[in-house]
């Protein structure tokens, strides 16, 4: 139903009096004439139901901008950036490690890594992360690309320290922040550090 019509059926409503008694009448739309016409058309739109915008949407079903906590934030922005490192040092990793067990690890961190990025991201909805690392980080990378023999040592004590720093941030997360979809990322992808850690450790004993 358009204006008119929806101001049509209300119609204005008037007080006339018959026998002393008050009564209340409704005139149409149509009867009326151009001043009162307007008149009533406007009223309709200012009583007319408002859409609902209390709530924002996101369609790919990660969180609106407000519903994110600082806390929340704070996980998602750390969590970003050494996943960041990992994808980049394990592509580095794939390339230029000697040893086959650092290669294959290395092209492990990027596959997973790139995955959890891009499950964290959903998480995030509308919420900008980061597409590049930090400058600790990028320090990191650096070291890996100007490495020579002795690269394998250095990658592989890189990533027992990173995985170390990453398994503690995510358990703490999964643990005391705030219930949502962030901690339950957090959780899930817990399980697949923790194997990246005990993994980097057996590697550290072929690298000495």
């Amino acid at each position: 139903m358009d204006d008119e019509e929806q101001a049509a059926s209300i119609g204005v409503r008037s007080v006339s009096r018959r026998n002393g008694d008050a009564a209340m009448t409704r005139t149409p739309l149509a009867a009326m004439t151009g001043p009162m016409r307007a008149a009533a058309l406007a009223l309709t739109l200012i009583v007319a139901p408002a859409p609902l915008f209390a709530q924002t949407a996101n369609d790919s079903g990660g969180a609106s901008r407000s519903d994110v906590q600082p806390e929340s934030e704070a996980f998602a922005m750390k969590a970003t950036i050494a996943g960041l490192y990992e994808i980049e040092a394990g592509r580095i990793a794939s390339e230029k490690a000697k040893n086959a067990d650092v290669r294959a690890f290395g092209q492990q961190m990027v596959t997973d890594h790139s995955k959890a990025d891009e499950e964290l991201r959903q998480v995030a909805g509308v919420m900008k992360l980061p597409m590049t690392t930090d400058a600790a980080h990028e320090a990191l990378l650096q070291q890996l690309r100007n490495a020579g023999d002795d690269f394998d040592r250095i990658y592989v004590q890189q990533q027992i320290e990173a995985h170390k720093e990453a398994v503690e941030l995510f358990t703490q997360f999964s643990t005391t922040g705030p219930n949502g979809t962030f901690r339950g990322f957090a959780a899930k992808t817990l399980p697949v550090l923790q194997m990246h850690q005990e993994m980097a450790g057996r590697l550290a004993e072929q690298v000495k």
